[in-house]
């Protein structure tokens, strides 16, 4: 009689591991994630009972991640990820427990609408980035206006969102290097395009 694998059984049917809190119940389980972002995995194994194998592909050889103590005993093991890459994680249970585990994803700064960088007013910005960058603004109570001025006049396309999930707001334009805004809510997301060793100031 042949037994029939299960899901997670091996690397080859590895269950499919979610953002957030996983559970293990057997002794043993196969699970992947595929980064969406560039930037940090961190993977919570916060249990004495639990170990953790990673791999790059069901034929590669392990990957040991560099691991931090939790408190409450095992590890939480951090791993650098480009987006679009599949890992593999063989999680092993010697407790007769259920086990939590956590994965937490961390996009690199500035690179998405929800990772964007914080900075204050006065921060400025000297960029030779061909690509998107987000940067976050709060709101300082006293400001009833924000400009954002250029050294020069830029050959850059920019953006001002109040949230990730909303249109742009409107602008004004002072001049072909100053632009300016009223200021009403919490928090400014600015998404800079195609920049060109130009400068930007918040003030």
């Amino acid at each position: 009689i042949q037994q029939q694998q299960e899901p997670g059984d091996l690397c080859t049917l590895a269950k499919n591991a979610s953002e957030g809190e996983n559970y293990l119940k057997y002794d043993y389980q196969w699970y992947k994630y595929t980064s969406p972002y560039n930037g940090k995995l961190e993977v919570e194994l916060c249990n004495p009972a639990t170990n953790l194998h990673l791999y790059e592909s069901c034929s590669s050889t392990t990957i040991f991640p560099s691991g931090t103590s939790c408190t409450s005993g095992g590890f939480s093991y951090t791993i650098t990820t480009q987006q679009g890459q599949t890992l593999y994680f063989y999680i092993r249970n010697y407790s007769t427990d259920s086990v939590k585990w956590n994965l937490i994803v961390k996009p690199d700064p500035g690179i998405y609408c929800l990772s964007a960088q914080k900075v204050d007013t006065g921060f400025t910005i000297t960029s030779n980035v061909d690509s998107t960058y987000w940067y976050k603004l709060y709101r300082e109570p006293h400001l009833t206006k924000i400009k954002l001025n250029f050294l020069t006049c830029p050959s850059v396309n920019f953006d001002i969102l109040t949230s990730c999930s909303l249109a742009p707001i409107s602008y004004t334009t002072e001049n072909c290097s100053t632009f300016y805004f009223f200021s009403v809510d919490t928090f400014y997301l600015f998404k800079f395009s195609n920049l060109v060793t130009t400068t930007q100031t918040f003030k």
